[in-house]
């Protein structure tokens, strides 16, 4: 995308425009070592001009809402542990050398947690508390050992950028690579995050940008990638996430709720759980919970009581939720 045009409006014409682009003008390339061959464009900008669109409604690609959910609320608790996500995307256990930990993928760890007593995400809203036209508000994914260590899971994230502007807050990520079909949840997960600091600062967020050193399809993907774009969907808009009560403490609360809610023995438990998140979080939070209780409901092979508590949920969690649901209930048998 040229940079002095203004970005997609939301998710769906992101990824349509992305697979259009990368199909029309990518460039074939081929490893030699593996003799993988892939399609691939260089210095990628895309977006949302409304980045509240950010569930995906492609009919050929839909999202995993329970993995995107999970991946977030794992995001913000800084975690690197592989269970507390691979619970919700069961895939994330191929990216661990030693199932265990992901050393790459932890976006999270590296953002809140990079060394003990420092929390980038905190830095940056108060850097922006303090200087709101600041251009240092930043967070760093990359780090330098990732250019010397073992090529297993290195991050594609590199890092994210917010700035005060246009009346509300502009968040960026970058990434060193990035593929169409991963990039509905990264833009999920990273348009929250900057939501997140707007809320915290009282601001709405404007924009959404998404840069990527290379746009990458695999061969493999190269049917879907030709689905995905050439079909319809509209994206499921989600509520503006609320300035009070503060936003960093319900977040962080969400994420004690997910590991209660994942560690439940039993359905009376899970009730319980709930019940306190319910009392304790703004509805727009509880609604998380809710999404990521379906996940237990799976697992504890509750699959219609899921259905029907999927339907209860904020319409633009219900249909991608049920969707969601009948997919993995079908991958169990």
């Amino acid at each position: 995308m040229n940079p002095h045009v203004d970005p997609p409006k939301s998710v769906d014409d992101a990824v349509r425009a992305a697979l259009q682009d990368v199909l029309e003008l990518g460039s074939t390339v081929r490893d030699k070592a593996t003799g993988d061959m892939f399609l691939e464009l260089f210095s990628y900008q895309t977006g949302m001009t409304r980045p509240h669109q950010r569930i995906l409604g492609n009919v050929a690609r839909r999202l995993d809402l329970i993995g995107a959910v999970g991946r977030f609320v794992w995001m913000l608790r800084g975690d690197s542990a592989l269970p507390p996500v691979a619970y919700y995307v069961p895939r994330a256990v191929s990216y661990s050398p030693d199932g265990l930990n992901l050393p790459g993928s932890n976006y999270g760890a590296r953002i809140r947690r990079p060394q003990p007593g420092v929390d980038q995400l905190a830095g940056v809203i108060e850097r922006l508390r303090q200087e709101p036209l600041s251009r240092q508000a930043a967070t760093v994914v990359w780090n330098p050992l990732d250019a010397v260590r073992d090529p297993f899971d290195i991050p594609c994230a590199f890092g994210t950028l917010y700035h005060c502007r246009d009346d509300g807050v502009i968040g960026t990520t970058m990434m060193r690579s990035n593929k169409p079909s991963v990039m509905p949840v990264n833009f999920f997960e990273f348009s929250l995050l900057a939501e997140l600091v707007a809320a915290e600062l009282g601001r709405p967020l404007r924009r959404y940008l998404h840069y990527t050193g290379v746009l990458q399809v695999p061969e493999r993907e190269l049917d879907d990638a030709m689905s995905a774009s050439q079909s319809s969907g509209e994206s499921f808009e989600m509520d503006p996430m609320p300035t009070a009560p503060a936003p960093l403490d319900q977040a962080q609360s969400l994420a004690v709720f997910e590991e209660r809610i994942r560690t439940c023995s039993n359905d009376p438990e899970l009730k319980a759980v709930m019940a306190g998140a319910q009392e304790k979080l703004h509805p727009y939070w509880y609604a998380f919970c809710r999404v990521l209780s379906l996940q237990w409901l799976l697992h504890a092979n509750e699959p219609d009581q899921a259905l029907a508590e999927a339907e209860e949920l904020p319409e633009y969690f219900a249909v991608p939720a049920r969707e969601t649901l009948i997919k993995r209930r079908a991958a169990r048998r």
